[in-house]
C-alpha cells in the first residue's frame, strides 16, 4: 500500500512542479543578453563559481545582472536568449536552468509509475495460483 502512496507523490509532485513552472513562462520575457564581465568566487573544496554579468534591454531600459553558474561557460562578449520576468526585470532565469528542472521532473515522474506499476505486479504476484 506504502507503495502506491510513494508512487503517486512521485507523480504528482513534478507535474505541479511542471504546471507551476509553466504558469511562470507566461510572465517572463524572452530577451538576448550579453556577457559584459565574468567573475570567480573561490568555492574550496565544492569548486569554483562563476558570475557572468549580463546585460540587456526591455522597453529601452538598460539592465545588468549577475548570475550564479557552475562553470565559465559564457566567454565575454557572448550573446546568449535569457528569461527576465516581467514585473521584475532584474531577475533573469537561464535556458539551462530551465532544461534542467524539466529533465529532473521527468526523471520523478518515471520513478513514480515505476513503483506503481511494481506494485501492481507486486500484489498480482500475491494472489496468483499456479496450476500444475
Amino acid at each position: 500500500m506504502i507503495g502506491y502512496f510513494v508512487g503517486i507523490v512521485f507523480i504528482i509532485l513534478p507535474l505541479a512542479d511542471y504546471l507551476y513552472r509553466r504558469h511562470k513562462i507566461k510572465n517572463r520575457i524572452e530577451v538576448d543578453a550579453r556577457v559584459i564581465k565574468t567573475s570567480k568566487w573561490h568555492g574550496g573544496e565544492s569548486g569554483d563559481v562563476y558570475y557572468p554579468v549580463f546585460q540587456y534591454s526591455i522597453d529601452g531600459q538598460r539592465y545588468e545582472t549577475k548570475q550564479s553558474v557552475g562553470l565559465p561557460k559564457y566567454p565575454i562578449d557572448t550573446v546568449i536568449r535569457i528569461y527576465a520576468y516581467k514585473n521584475n526585470p532584474k531577475k533573469i532565469v537561464l535556458p539551462d536552468q530551465i532544461k534542467i528542472s524539466v529533465g529532473a521532473d521527468i526523471f520523478f515522474m518515471l520513478m513514480g509509475i515505476m513503483v506503481v506499476c511494481y506494485q501492481i505486479f507486486w500484489e498480482c504476484s500475491q494472489y496468483s495460483y499456479y496450476v500444475i
